[in-house]
């Protein structure tokens, strides 16, 4: 085969490689909303927690594809260790029809200061963990 042949041949398989990478992109974001979780949450309030002090949150519950909100949903706040390891749940309940909970809670005294707050939420569309050091 001659290196002109060669070329040729080379640039047609680089094109026809291109052309359907752009039509896989093209197709993966026209159908990245279904690959979405369809249940957002949401945590308003206190960044910083003062063992032996009140924190106080807002969760809000809500469908990702219309910012509708997403009414009984379970809430679970819990305290866990950085490194890892069991944590300790503070609060338990479940969304209004706005899919929102006012939160509060007793943040133990004897915490360490390595904690992550850690809100789980489990609506009739999916589960979602909601972290912050």
């Amino acid at each position: 085969m001659s290196r002109k042949r060669s070329t040729i041949l080379g640039t047609a398989l680089l094109a026809v490689v291109l052309v359907g990478s752009l039509i896989g992109v093209i197709l993966y974001y026209e159908t990245l909303p279904q690959h979405l979780p369809q249940h957002e949450t949401i945590v308003l309030g206190q960044t910083q927690l003062v063992p032996g002090s009140t924190a106080a949150m807002r969760v809000v519950v809500r469908d990702s594809r219309d910012a509708s909100p997403v009414s009984e949903s379970s809430v679970k706040v819990l305290m866990r260790p950085a490194a890892g390891g069991q944590g300790r749940t503070v609060f338990e309940g479940i969304t209004n029809a706005s899919g929102t909970l006012d939160v509060s809670f007793a943040v133990p005294q004897d915490i360490d200061a390595g904690q992550v707050l850690v809100v789980e939420t489990r609506s009739k569309l999916a589960p979602t963990r909601w972290r912050r050091p």
